[in-house]
């Protein structure tokens, strides 16, 4: 998860982040130590790819790319043990408005 919620009320974030609890789900914020973030497409990162074999992470050309890597790694070790992430240069599709996961959507009959 990006940083996002933090624009939203305190009484959004409790009530939206303790229905995530509720529910089970596990959440990982993605944090960024950068002077100036580039919020335009480093949310861009929760938008990754991830198969039974490869975790395919978008890369924009800014600062956050190598922190954002970092943090994959940390979260996906099986992956990283086997040097199963890779990373795409994703700056024109996020002008699309999502990226890899949005990109490889598909419907089954």
């Amino acid at each position: 998860m990006n940083g996002y919620f933090k624009e939203y009320s305190e009484k959004f974030q409790n009530y939206f982040f303790g229905e995530l609890k509720k529910s089970g789900l596990e959440f990982i914020e993605f944090k960024f130590d950068v002077k100036i973030p580039n919020e335009k497409l480093n949310w861009g990162y929760i938008n990754f790819l991830q198969t039974k074999n490869v975790i395919i992470i978008p890369q924009f050309g800014i600062d956050e790319d190598e922190q954002a890597f970092a943090q994959f790694v940390k979260i996906f070790p099986e992956y990283a043990k086997k040097n199963r992430i890779e990373k795409v240069n994703a700056t024109r599709i996020i002008e699309g408005g999502g990226v890899l996961n949005c990109m490889t959507w598909n419907i089954k009959k």
